[in-house]
């Protein structure tokens, strides 16, 4: 596997985790949840700094993008 789509998979799984935090701190505001809330926030702001980094880390040591890979929503919150 090439140095690029070992980032790529890396920030894939990065956004999965991103949406999942993201979709977990709507769910726990909904429900009136605020401290579980504000953890998952926690979480997504971290999250969204690491991939920022590795990102950024990626463009100074390869003089590149990350490829776009294709991720799946995690779709945490049931819709019934």
């Amino acid at each position: 596997m090439a140095i690029p789509e070992v980032y790529s998979q890396i920030a894939q799984r990065m956004i999965e985790g991103l949406m999942t935090h993201s979709q977990l701190a709507d769910y726990f505001g909904f429900l009136g949840l605020e401290g579980y809330q504000k953890c998952h926030l926690y979480h997504y702001f971290e999250e969204n700094n690491n991939y920022k980094c590795i990102a950024n880390y990626y463009l100074k040591h390869h003089n590149k993008l990350l490829l776009d890979m294709p991720f799946n929503n995690p779709k945490v919150i049931p819709e019934d």
